[in-house]
């Protein structure tokens, strides 16, 4: 009698209609699409949206069109999404990936998970012409007589109150564009933006004179990458593997070369061996 009811409950387990289903994870939904769904941030160089024509550029947006190329799949960029939302979006399904050059902070990675570093990007300070105040010692910046400009929901933001928390914040909405904080910082509306030099130099072309960068070492150094949702490893190591191929056969440090219209503003990443003597 044991064994029956034994055999029976084995019966009913392994029934369909007590079947777990299986989640589709994000690997198995763009394998079977054939696509890889974008969310983008309009920043150069990593991706830039024309707005007369919708067309893309960008080390970011190349570099995902390789990655497509290295593993058969189309890329679509397809929602233009704030800093401080890709995380929802990503988990809700309605974009795969966060293709916009995102700086992987500790926070973040409570909530998204990143792909191998495209390249990394030094932050410094900036202040207005003449504003030495910052020059030998970052640090005197944690104060409430000093305000930085970030963009809500960005790394800088969280910058500014890691390591500056008694200073004072401007926060620029999310979608603004990056260049934005240095025309605020022009303007006197803050003592101090931190930024890469890229953007910097970007402003600098057509306005200069008006800011300088305070000190010569980096505040914080950040891998410029991409992301997506926490927990979906098949997906990740797929583009950690296309990025590595990407890596070492060149095609990324052409990428960078293509776009890097400041020479030395761009760090590249080191490739993992050492070439023999």
């Amino acid at each position: 009698m044991k064994r029956f009811i034994f055999a029976f409950l084995v019966f009913l387990i392994a029934s369909p209609a007590f079947a777990v289903e299986k989640k589709e994870t994000v690997y198995d939904r763009v394998i079977g699409t054939g696509a890889i769904r974008c969310g983008y941030f309009s920043w150069d160089p990593a991706i830039i949206k024309d707005p007369n024509t919708g067309e893309f550029r960008g080390i970011i947006y190349d570099y995902m069109n390789e990655v497509g190329k290295t593993l058969s799949l189309k890329v679509e960029f397809t929602e233009e999404i704030g800093l401080g939302d890709y995380p929802a979006a990503l988990e809700s399904g309605r974009i795969d990936a966060m293709c916009a050059g995102i700086w992987p902070t500790g926070e973040r990675a409570r909530v998204a998970d990143f792909v191998e570093p495209v390249y990394y990007l030094p932050l410094y300070a900036y202040t207005q012409a003449g504003d030495t105040r910052f020059d030998n010692d970052i640090g005197v910046l944690d104060n409430p007589q000093y305000k930085i400009a970030v963009l809500e929901g960005g790394a800088t933001s969280t910058i500014r109150r890691k390591m500056f928390p008694q200073s004072q914040v401007l926060e620029l909405p999310q979608l603004t564009s990056p260049s934005e904080l240095f025309v605020s910082l022009a303007q006197g509306k803050a003592d101090v933006v931190i930024y890469d030099p890229f953007t910097f130099r970007s402003f600098d072309a057509s306005n200069p004179g008006k800011l300088r960068q305070a000190g010569t070492k980096p505040v914080k150094i950040f891998p410029n990458t991409v992301a997506v949702m926490r927990g979906q490893e098949e997906f990740r190591r797929m583009l950690d593997n296309a990025t590595r191929d990407l890596r070492l056969s060149g095609t990324i440090d052409k990428i960078i070369d293509r776009h890097e219209k400041y020479p030395g503003t761009l760090l590249r990443a080191a490739v993992p061996y050492r070439e023999n003597p």
